[in-house]
């Protein structure tokens, strides 16, 4: 079987079915089977991983500037 890794959607918790274990922010490893994909089609969860906010490091470095 084949698998994917799932990510949560912000705002989203998703549980393991088997171990009711929420969905790290990191991902997960998953068959790419009829729970997970059901998870993704309805928005709860998705295959992309999420990407680094920029805005923040900007921010930490213009304070960095200011200490």
């Amino acid at each position: 079987m084949t698998t994917t890794r799932v990510y949560p959607v912000p705002g989203r918790v998703v549980r393991h079915p088997e171990t009711n274990e929420p969905v790290p922010a990191a991902g997960l490893e998953v068959p790419r089977a009829g729970y997970w994909l059901r998870r993704i089609m309805d928005g709860d969860l998705t295959e992309h991983a999420p990407a680094a906010p920029a805005k923040k490091k900007k921010e930490e470095a213009l304070n960095a500037d200011n200490v």
